[in-house]
C-alpha cells in the first residue's frame, strides 16, 4: 500500500509521512498544505491520503482553523485523484496503545505527556528503525502505521 499520512496543524508546521509498499520511506515538515502537492505530483503511485480528523477542542478558533486545514488536504487529494481517509486522534492513539487520559493537574499532565512521547518514540523506532524526535512527525508516522495495519486486518 502506498500512502501519505498527514498531521494537520495551524500554529506550527504540517507533518507528513510517505509509506511505499507499507514501509516508511520519508517524512518531512511543511509550512502549508499546498507544499505537499510536490509529493503528490512526484509519481510515487500513491493510493490514499490519510489525515487526522478533527475533534471538539477547548478553543473553537483553533478547531475551526484545523477544520479548514483538513478541508484543504481533502481538496488536494481530490485534485490528484486520491482517496482521502480521516482517522480521529483517539483512534490512532488507541490502536498503538497510547490513548492516555491526561490528568488536570499541571505536573501530572506533563508527566503523562512525557510518557506518551517516549512510547511514541519507541514504537516508531521498533517499527522503522528511525529515531524521530519531532512530535508532529511522530504523529504523521503513527497515523500512517495505524491505517496500514488496520487495512491489513480489513478494518478500514
Amino acid at each position: 500500500m502506498n500512502i501519505i499520512s498527514i498531521d494537520p496543524a495551524v500554529s506550527k508546521k504540517i507533518a507528513y509521512a510517505v509509506f511505499l509498499e507499507d514501509r516508511l520511506r520519508f517524512y518531512d515538515l511543511v509550512d502549508e498544505v499546498i507544499d505537499v502537492k510536490d509529493v503528490l505530483a512526484s509519481g510515487l503511485d500513491l493510493e490514499i491520503v490519510v489525515t487526522e480528523d478533527m475533534y471538539n477542542g477547548p478553543d473553537f478558533n483553533v478547531v475551526k482553523r484545523l477544520c479548514y486545514t483538513v478541508g484543504e488536504i481533502r481538496i488536494l487529494a481530490h485534485m490528484y485523484g486520491l482517496e482521502c481517509r480521516l482517522i480521529p486522534p483517539w483512534a490512532w492513539k488507541k490502536h498503538h496503545g497510547i490513548l492516555i487520559k491526561k490528568p488536570a493537574a499541571r505536573e501530572a499532565h506533563k508527566a503523562a505527556k512525557a510518557f506518551e512521547d517516549k512510547v511514541q518514540f519507541e514504537i516508531i523506532k521498533q517499527y522503522t528503525g528511525k529515531e524521530i524526535q519531532d512530535e508532529d512527525l511522530r504523529a504523521a508516522v503513527l497515523i500512517g502505521m495505524c491505517y496500514i495495519e488496520k487495512a491489513r486486518m480489513g478494518a478500514v
